[in-house]
């Protein structure tokens, strides 16, 4: 098979080419607050972000069928909500 010039060679729809970014249609899910930004959220809601930013949430991500946040998001998202 020839490629066009300037062309990439397909990538398979996997978690490694997803996570290296070979796999172009890849996208984060968020999760966002309704509150100002400077403002400290809920004792609930700060509970559910540890929950879903914690290695057991990232399981039952994994366990979903999605892939799990790469280990640099991961550490500094878990920051932000100490």
């Amino acid at each position: 098979m020839r490629l066009r010039p300037g062309a990439k060679p397909a990538a398979a729809p996997c978690a490694q080419t997803a996570l290296s970014g070979a796999y172009p249609l890849t996208r984060y899910l968020y999760i966002y607050l309704n509150q100002a930004p400077s403002a400290q959220p809920p004792p609930i809601t700060r509970e559910f972000l540890r929950l879903i930013l914690s290695r057991q949430g990232q399981e039952i991500v994994a366990k979903d069928g999605c892939i799990p946040l790469p280990l640099a998001v991961f550490e500094e998202e878990r920051r932000k909500i100490r």
